[in-house]
């Protein structure tokens, strides 16, 4: 059935704290379908007495159906057994042969009661805690060890299972330098810690998964490790929609910022719906946790009751005199320092120069990306001036921060390397650049494809603000778009905004792109490239630099995230 789709939100979601299936119809026919499959659904539940409840929502020409049971797993194989035109029939009786394992769901419930984190592997296996505090068990150790005895189990395992100190960063830029910041402070501090992020999962220094790793799964993934005691996990949209959180009671929820770039996605009208989808995290804030937010009106506003909540931004404004009138805390800066505001005092935390991160106060974006990780593990662990120590010491570069603000030196030219993909990011790196040149700007731009087109000429118009040569080229994934397409709005945007068409140039391949602006820069340039395929991108320098009679760079990391 392709007009209906399925989501098992096994986390806490946009809807509820509980695990919800989720369906909603897409196309001509979805509505017949939809409500076939939700009848079926209705019978075989009232015989298994799964007590579903059921809300249908239906706004203009689309439906979605939320259903919730006793037993969520078994609902959820039940529908997709549906989906898949099995008849009732069939389904009852595949499900008398291999009926649902019953003992996991009592020792749900037991662990639940007792505040401890349960993880369903599968049918057979659990974990119980987190972590260096979790235990595994599966269904013969408790039918063979245990004597399906669920007072041993929770006997054998008492005081020795339970949480760890879990961070969680959403927001619409910075989550990735963010969280990798806090895991290298965390891991200097001595903590063992594990990162799941844009760039894959981590257990210590080691990388043990690949990818874009920001959803459900990869979150369990850390949270199951023995070897990890703190938790850091970027926590993206996609995986908030497709899943929910794959986490309980977080100590730290930071929300970096908001972009309306993402307007026009799926579940995002307005910037009300991508507040909804990045609150989330805070439904999962443990009773003596914080939350850290950017002083942006938006989210002052939606949070604006809570009692835990540590504004941010870089300067001091009148969001944050008021939070702090309350007498709430706040961070900024103010006369070249990173600044700690309690209810009006300030304490004077690290001087902006001494932040090689922000390339010592040049980088806006990464002085708040460096404060708020500051601010989440002075709440692990309690510490500051350990950890104003580490930070002074933190570099952006290649090793610690791969694709982000990373600033490369061709002895007679520079070139900036950004993952950027909204006007915010654009800015910021720009700004970079402009404070570094000696001679000119060139830009190496591309956008998303699955942008609306207001955001991606945005992107042109920025580039023309600041560059005085623009190179257009686009991403290997069109996402959606024809070839040339989102190049054609890119030029578009910067001749909106009276740029020369004779400074643009336009070379689809990335690779093809960028050896045309190494090749064409002059003493003195600061070439800007704006790219997230970097396995495209190292080559094509390294060859150049084999060209000048430079050193390789990169060749020892995983470029493909």
């Amino acid at each position: 059935m392709s007009n209906i789709k399925l989501r098992f939100l096994e986390g806490t979601n946009l809807y509820s704290k509980d695990n919800l299936i989720y369906l909603k119809g897409d196309g001509e026919c979805y509505r017949g379908e939809l409500l076939k499959v939700v009848y079926n659904y209705m019978n075989i539940g009232e015989k298994l007495k799964l007590n579903s409840y059921i809300d249908i929502v239906e706004k203009n020409d689309i439906i979605e159906v939320l259903i919730s049971s006793n037993n969520i797993y078994l609902s959820n194989n039940i529908i997709k057994s549906l989906m898949s035109n099995s008849s009732e029939e069939t389904i009852l009786n595949e499900l008398e042969s291999n009926s649902d394992n019953e003992w996991s769901k009592k020792l749900k419930e037991i662990a639940i009661s007792k505040n401890i984190p349960y993880t369903r592997i599968n049918e057979n296996e659990v974990i119980l805690g987190y972590g260096e505090n979790s235990f595994k068990i599966d269904r013969n150790d408790y039918i063979s060890k245990y004597d399906e005895d669920y007072s041993k189990i929770f006997n054998y395992i008492d005081g020795n299972v339970g949480e760890i100190p879990i961070i969680s960063v959403t927001g619409t830029n910075g989550k990735t330098t963010t969280v990798r910041l806090i895991h290298k402070i965390l891991l200097d501090l001595g903590y063992r810690s594990g990162l799941a992020s844009t760039g894959g999962i981590y257990i210590g220094n080691k990388l043990i998964k690949y990818g874009d790793t920001t959803g459900f799964y990869s979150a369990r993934e850390v949270l199951k490790n023995k070897d990890v005691n703190v938790a850091v996990l970027e926590t993206a949209r996609g995986g908030i929609l497709k899943k929910g959180l794959g986490y309980k009671n977080s100590k730290v929820a930071i929300i970096t910022s908001l972009s309306e770039d993402h307007i026009g996605m799926e579940n995002i009208k307005s910037v009300d719906d991508l507040i909804n989808i990045k609150s989330v995290i805070t439904e999962e804030l443990d009773k003596d946790g914080i939350l850290i937010i950017k002083a942006i009106p938006t989210l002052v506003e939606r949070f604006k009751d809570r009692n835990n909540v540590i504004l941010f931004n870089y300067f001091e404004d009148k969001l944050i005199k008021d939070h702090t009138k309350r007498g709430n805390i706040a961070y900024y800066v103010k006369e070249d320092y990173i600044v700690k505001n309690r209810g009006g005092i300030e304490e004077k935390v690290i001087s902006i120069k001494e932040i090689p991160f922000a390339f010592n106060g040049i980088s806006k974006s990464n002085i708040r990306n460096v404060m708020v990780a500051m601010i989440a593990t002075e709440h692990i662990c309690k510490n500051m001036n350990s950890i104003i120590d580490i930070v002074k010491k933190i570099e952006c570069d290649i090793y610690n921060n791969l694709g982000r603000q990373n600033i490369l030196d061709f002895n007679d030219f520079k070139m900036i390397i950004d993952y950027g993909h909204n006007s915010e990011a654009f800015k910021e790196v720009f700004s970079i650049a402009r404070s570094i040149k000696n001679n000119r700007i060139i830009g190496v731009i591309t956008a998303a494809g699955d942008r609306e087109d207001i955001y991606i000429k945005e992107l042109g118009e920025i580039a023309a603000e600041f560059c005085d040569k623009i190179i257009i080229k686009e991403q290997p994934d069109l996402r959606g778009r024809k070839k040339g397409e989102t190049a054609e709005l890119l030029k578009e945007g910067a001749l909106n905004n009276k740029y020369n068409s004779e400074n643009i140039k336009v070379i689809l391949e990335e690779e093809e792109a960028i050896l045309y602006a190494l090749r064409n820069a002059n003493v003195g340039d600061v070439i800007v490239s704006f790219s997230q395929f970097l396995y495209l991108t190292f080559p094509v320098i390294n060859k150049f630099r084999v060209e000048r009679g430079l050193n390789k760079i990169g060749e020892d990391l995983d470029l493909m995230h």
